[in-house]
């Protein structure tokens, strides 16, 4: 009797630790994870500037090529 009641003690702590290390885990890889989509994000945003200023530098170039002189 006293066996089986150590033996539930012992696997209700190694369920309990296990759950815990799984939460730790959990909460590392959504923080990777946002990293990551705040590294994406910015050079989004960095190739977006970079295509605005190609396009206002195709659009100046298109302007003195189509202008008289």
């Amino acid at each position: 009797m006293w066996l089986f009641l150590l033996y539930g003690i012992a696997a209700v702590l190694a369920l309990r630790s296990l759950l815990t290390l799984m939460d730790q885990h959990r909460r590392a890889y959504k923080y990777v994870l946002k990293k990551e989509l705040a590294r994406l994000e910015a050079e989004a945003a960095d190739q977006k500037a970079v295509d605005a200023l190609e396009a206002q530098l195709d659009a100046a170039s298109n302007q003195l090529a189509d202008s008289p002189r």
